[in-house]
């Protein structure tokens, strides 16, 4: 198997393509079409106000590469910021706010939703609350009133520690080998390091 493993962007282009839905989870990843954020790469989120019953935490992390292995297929997965705007603002063109699933099942909870929404851009002045970690530019970020009470236990004991997206989008392969941008080599040094190993 090459150590040069492939990376595709993911992007909408369809018009039933986007983000459908948001599940709290265990362990925050990207599966093959469908996606969702969780192992290997954490996005955690933390209890904002215990007593105004807020979670808040990443919900998109832009350009940051994703490892997935589909059985012997191995492979990077990112999304650039433009295509975060487009996702989220469908997103809320739907109606999804309220769409949150147990670890991406048909389990959807009531008494959940999405009530603060922002897209980190420091040209617009918009940054990551404090607390977050280095979340990238670009990235989409979010707080959820939690008034379901088995939920919010839940997320106090640490059974849910992130979000995940889920909703459809087309792989775009990228090609390291010409005019590489910096996510680019970026991707490329990690392969290199993984060379090494």
């Amino acid at each position: 198997m090459s150590n040069k493993l492939p990376v595709y962007k993911m992007v909408l282009n369809e018009d039933n393509e986007g983000i459908y839905a948001i599940a709290l989870v265990e362990y925050p990843a990207i599966e093959r079409e469908l996606v969702r954020f969780s192992q290997p790469h954490p996005v955690k989120f933390k209890i904002d106000d215990e007593e105004k019953r807020i979670a808040s935490g990443a919900l998109l992390l832009s350009n940051t590469p994703i490892y997935r292995r589909e059985g012997d297929f191995e492979y990077y997965l990112t999304i650039e910021p433009e295509q975060v705007v487009k996702a989220v603002q469908k997103f809320f063109a739907n109606g999804n706010q309220t769409q949150v699933n147990e670890e991406h099942t048909k389990k959807f909870f009531e008494g959940v939703t999405l009530f603060e929404s922002l897209i980190i851009d420091s040209s617009r002045g918009i940054k990551c609350p404090e607390g977050y970690g280095d979340i990238p530019e670009g990235s989409w970020f979010g707080s959820f009133f939690v008034q379901n009470e088995e939920v919010w236990q839940a997320i106090k004991e640490g059974t849910f520690k992130g979000f995940s997206i889920e909703g459809w989008f087309h792989f775009d392969p990228v090609n390291l080998s010409k005019n590489k941008t910096p996510l680019q080599k970026l991707f490329q040094q990690i392969q290199e390091v993984r060379q090494l190993l």
